[in-house]
């Protein structure tokens, strides 16, 4: 709307009437504004009406293409990565664009594609069971190459083994070569269905087998032969039973019997008095109280205990850490169990070494002849509780 104002000595002019801003919107207020200024240019200088018209459709053209390249990005800016509503057996599918910025399962999900049904080709076995990572399954997802691709030789004691999957590609020597086995170690492993020789054949335990699969032309001897074939009795598979087990590199060692095929474990020694079997003698070869043994700290050296310290008579050992202890006087009183207290002339560094029951409840039966019971200490043996 526009007011028409008459000055003195002059002509009429146009006047834009002032308004209050709209607070809608920014845009619309500029907008206007600078179509008001466009008007009123034309009408001032109709001489460049052609020149403002190309001006206005060039701003409109470039207010269009902003809006709508605005409008793509907003749309494209939604990912699926957001969308967690994807069904059993499904996966969300994170790089895909949603929709109009609307996700959903048909949009966002797929069905888990697995290796079942991919064709691998020759030389190589598909890993039906093995969930894709993509959309789809890769050949190194689903295969995996089979020792028929191995060109290079097994070791003597070894056999080549073609159906072994090779961990990865190629092929090394310990995917496709299995050490050989013999015949009684085939049997140890295979006790509901072993090789079992006829009459007038004799098996041959050390007899090394041609095959991971044993049968009894590897493993059984015509006992009239007058030609016999040449037997490597070795000792592996042999039975040690529980006090023995195989001596190392078993396979390359000759022999049918304990003694030549296993060592004694330390499980079996009496360590006799003063002595107790290490730790894990079980799985210690030895047979002999040195081997076996450890010495109770009473025969430790006092002496090579650092200051402050004494001997744990309880333990057993022939080290410092595991002999030596520190006076149970610097014990911490208040760990003590109601009841019990420290006794300074013993050592250790535990609740059981170092907190003790008063001598007051000691038997004075146990006590020697001349000596009784002193209640103001605390412990558990004649040593510390009859003076």
């Amino acid at each position: 709307m526009r007011k028409r104002i008459k000055h003195k000595g002059g002509s009429d002019l146009n006047k834009p009437l002032v308004t209050t801003p709209n607070n809608n919107s920014s845009v619309v207020s500029s907008i206007g504004n600078f179509f008001n200024g466009i008007f009123t240019s034309i009408k001032n200088n109709p001489r460049y009406t052609l020149i403002t018209i190309l001006i206005i459709l060039a701003y409109l053209g470039i207010t269009f293409f902003i809006e709508v390249d605005t409008t793509i990005e907003e749309e494209a800016s939604v990912k699926c990565d957001t969308f967690t509503e994807c069904g059993t057996g499904q996966r969300t599918v994170n790089s895909r664009d949603c929709i109009n910025n609307e996700c959903d399962e048909d949009t966002c999900c797929i069905d888990i594609p697995t290796c079942d049904g991919y064709s691998c080709g020759t030389n190589s076995q598909t890993n039906s069971s093995v969930e894709c990572e993509g959309e789809s399954c890769t050949h190194a997802e689903c295969c995996s190459l089979l020792c028929t691709t191995y060109s290079n030789t097994c070791g003597t004691s070894q056999i080549y083994v073609e159906d072994n999957v090779c961990s990865g590609s190629p092929c090394t020597q310990d995917d496709c070569c299995e050490d050989k086995l013999t015949c009684r170690s085939y049997n140890n492993n295979n006790q509901s269905n072993p090789v079992t020789c006829v009459e007038g054949y004799q098996f041959m335990g050390g007899q090394f087998c041609t095959s991971s699969e044993c049968n009894e032309s590897d493993c059984c001897q015509l006992v009239e032969d007058s030609t016999p074939i040449q037997i490597q009795q070795t000792c592996d598979g042999y039975s040690c039973g529980d006090e023995y087990q195989l001596k190392n590199d078993a396979s390359g060692i000759v022999g049918d019997s304990v003694e030549q095929c296993c060592d004694q474990l330390c499980s079996t020694i009496d360590c006799g008095d003063g002595y107790q079997l290490k730790n894990d003698a079980s799985g210690i070869v030895g047979d002999s109280v040195e081997q076996c043994c450890v010495a109770s700290c009473s025969e430790f050296n006092q002496d090579a205990c650092p200051s402050g310290t004494g001997i744990n008579s309880d333990a057993y050992g022939d080290t410092v850490e595991l002999c030596c202890l520190a006076s149970c006087s610097g014990f911490n009183q208040d760990e003590c169990l109601l009841g019990t207290g420290i006794n300074s002339d013993v050592y250790g560094d535990t609740v059981e070494l170092c907190c003790l029951a008063s001598c007051s409840d000691f038997n004075q039966d146990e006590c020697l002849l001349g000596t009784g019971i002193n209640s103001d200490v605390y412990g558990d043996r004649a040593e510390l509780c009859c003076q």
